[in-house]
């Protein structure tokens, strides 16, 4: 193998570690401090709407969101009626303290921004 081999795989090499890089740091997969966007969508069931992720997951947000400002998720509204819907963020099996009140009429099939606070 000749220098300029090896140097091609090196630069292939650096382009996939930035490549992963990049995608992480903008679809979202970041925790800890700094700006945090999800994109999900809600759905009715008789008391909460439940926020899934866009492959039917649970929405998970990290503990250290809880209580802070600044942070964002967008969020689908679709198949609602008017008025105001309580949207309850669930991580696992227990629900987070974070509740969002979006109005549902005029938005609806929109992207809606929510602050967690």
């Amino acid at each position: 193998m000749n220098d300029s081999t090896k140097l091609a795989y090196v630069g292939l090499g650096l382009l996939v570690v930035l490549s992963t890089v990049l995608f992480a740091t903008n679809f979202g997969l970041q925790t800890g401090t700094g700006k945090f966007s999800y994109v999900v969508t809600g759905y009715d069931t008789g008391s909460v709407i439940v926020l899934t992720d866009t492959v039917g997951g649970d929405v998970y947000v990290d503990d250290t969101f809880a209580g802070k400002t600044g942070y964002s998720m967008s969020v689908k509204v679709s198949n609602l009626g008017r008025g105001y819907h309580k949207f309850t963020l669930w991580k696992g099996e227990n629900s987070v303290s974070n509740d969002f009140y979006v109005y549902a009429g005029e938005n609806r099939g929109q992207r809606v921004y929510l602050e967690l606070n």
